[in-house]
């Protein structure tokens, strides 16, 4: 027995958000390829500070035929991975495709390059880098009252 064809990535994106129109199209809101996270203050960390990135992930799957499994897979620096949950999808003919959108609530610890990639069946089928930046804007302290 033949194996079915295994769809193509049309896209995969991060962005802020996912407008999903009544019509079953998709807008991408603010695309984005880095995340700025900025301290500032009279005395501001040389290390970057834990925080969060909230992002949405967009993977268009079409072209294949038969049951598949999609998962999004981040590298981060220091070779630490996060995954998502795994995303099991049907395509019925070859130009129906499928659509995930996944909301990740990332914690981000460090600056650096990180690598997003797209899993279709345990294989990465594509990758895109994003850069978390540490930006420090520190001021001098205020002056004391008593000096002139």
């Amino acid at each position: 027995m033949a194996e079915l064809p295994e769809p193509y990535l049309k896209c995969g994106v991060l962005c802020e958000r996912v407008l999903d129109e009544k019509d079953g199209v998709l807008s991408f809101v603010r695309v984005v390829d880095r995340h700025i996270v900025t301290a500032e203050g009279t005395k501001v960390p040389v290390e970057m500070p834990p925080g969060r990135a909230n992002l949405t992930a967009v993977m268009m799957w079409c072209g294949g035929l038969g049951n598949h499994e999609a998962k999004i897979q981040i590298i981060m620096p220091g070779d630490k991975k996060w995954e998502s949950p795994t995303f099991p999808f049907f395509l019925d003919s070859f130009e129906r495709g499928y659509n995930i959108v996944a909301r990740l609530d990332l914690e981000i610890k460090q600056a650096g390059l990180y690598w997003v990639e797209f899993l279709l069946n345990g294989k990465v089928r594509s990758r895109m880098p994003w850069r978390v930046i540490y930006r420090r804007i520190e001021h001098p302290p205020a002056p004391s009252s008593g000096e002139t």
